[in-house]
């Protein structure tokens, strides 16, 4: 009986030790039973079963091989240089783009030390520092010009997390070196600064002794004189335009214009932008009607809310038809009140209303005029307000160019502002 009990229990034993081998990842585990039975059946079920998981493990080793290799050879090829360390601080990786900017060697040997150890101090370090205590939020610029060279970084950094769980595995930095965007936006500055001082304020003089020559305290101008001066006169007004809306925009991109954040009657900017545009509107025999049941209190700033109604309405009397209609209206939206100008000329071609905001377009085919800056300061001047610009138009039916504005803006110590909701 102990040799028949040996005999059922030895091959279960020898199947129960391989399957803890397999368990613990070694799958060149195989079992040699031979009794005939049904034990060999489940030995060789269970050698068919090592040897597929075997081929599995392989096939997915050289998977993951290759995914490493494929991110290394990422990681070492961007133009940006990278560092990840993991929960505790410790290095997990510099990049070659890192290891130039930091000033280590090649061969240098960071894994598994802290940011401390491997990193030289200097003010790079200090923003990849500071930019650890809040991954994913801003970022820190190092100015590392010597005497000679002049070298700017931006340091951010992200959260890596685990797919899926989203458990934070660690932190990414990103640096990248933005000398030349700093030079170029040196010398946009320059040649604004030029524009203001060089350009435009010799062209407000000019603008000045003009009028006094078209009121005729100069001496009288007869016909063809003042016609010729009023020429002039409406050449000069029209680039003291396009200087200005230039200067208007790279103020708005540079993030330097300030909202002057007041209580105003948004219908009552809209009355004003019609009265100064009634004479051009007039000169086309165009009727403008404003469509508003009462005041629309809001804070925002008057001079931008007036400029997004001139340049809307002026837009609208240019491309409306002799004797056309021009309507513009208000309503409250809720959360934030819609101003609309509507007009009755020949529309715009579908495939251009998402590009009319953008800088320099114009609809082909229509009658050419302005800047082609207009509605991209208007925009920009909306977005300020944090609202949306948009236009819907039927080609041959007219345009409707919709906007709205936030009844929630509040100013911010800092002199931003922002709507209620957001401030924390």
């Amino acid at each position: 009986s102990f040799l028949l009990a040996r005999a059922l229990t030895a091959p279960l034993l020898t199947l129960t030790r391989a399957a803890e081998s397999v368990s613990q990842g070694d799958f060149l585990t195989q079992v040699d039973i031979n009794t005939g039975d049904e034990l060999q059946e489940l030995a060789e079920t269970f050698n068919t079963m090592t040897a597929r998981l075997r081929s599995y493990s392989v096939l997915q080793v050289d998977r993951l091989i290759a995914e490493q290799r494929k991110t290394a050879a990422i990681l070492f090829s961007i133009s940006e240089g990278i560092v990840m360390a993991d929960r505790e601080g410790r290095v997990q990786l510099v990049n070659r783009q890192a290891r130039e900017m930091f000033g280590l060697s090649a061969d240098a040997d960071v894994e598994g030390r802290s940011i401390a150890e491997v990193l030289p101090e200097g003010l790079l370090r200090e923003a990849l520092l500071a930019v650890s205590t809040e991954p994913g939020k801003g970022f820190k610029e190092a100015d590392l010009s010597g005497a000679k060279t002049r070298k700017i970084v931006r340091v951010a950094s992200s959260s890596v997390v685990t797919p899926g769980r989203g458990a934070e595995l660690g932190i990414v930095f990103a640096l990248r070196d933005v000398t030349l965007e700093r030079e170029l936006e040196m010398m946009k500055d320059d040649f604004l600064n030029y524009i203001t001082h060089d350009l435009r304020n010799p062209l407000g003089s000019a603008m000045g002794f003009l009028d006094v020559l078209l009121r005729g305290t100069a001496g009288v101008l007869n016909a063809d004189q003042h016609s010729i001066v009023s020429s002039v006169r409406r050449s000069t007004s029209r680039l003291m335009s396009m200087i200005n809306n230039i200067l208007d925009i790279a103020k708005m991109e540079s993030g330097r214009a300030k909202l002057q954040l007041k209580t105003i009657s948004l219908a009552g900017i809209a009355g004003r932008a019609i009265d100064i545009l009634e004479q051009l509107a007039k000169a086309k025999k165009i009727s403008v009607h404003l469509v508003a049941i009462e005041e629309f209190s809001v804070e925002g700033d008057s001079d931008m809310l007036e400029r997004v109604f001139t340049n809307l309405l002026g837009n609208a009397i240019k491309f409306a038809p002799e004797g056309g209609t021009i309507t513009v209206s208000i309503t409250d939206e809720g959360s934030e009140l819609r101003g609309c100008v509507e007009d009755n000329g020949d529309g715009i071609p579908a495939e251009h209303l998402k590009r009319v905001f953008e800088k320099f377009e114009q609809v082909p085919g229509q009658r050419r005029g302005g800047t082609g800056l207009g509605l991209t300061i208007t925009r920009y001047f909306v977005e300020a307000h944090f609202g949306r610009i948009w236009v819907e138009s039927d080609p041959g039916h007219g345009a409707r160019f919709y906007f709205t504005v936030r009844k929630d803006l509040v100013l911010q110590p800092d002199g931003s502002v922002r709507p209620a909701e957001t401030v924390v």
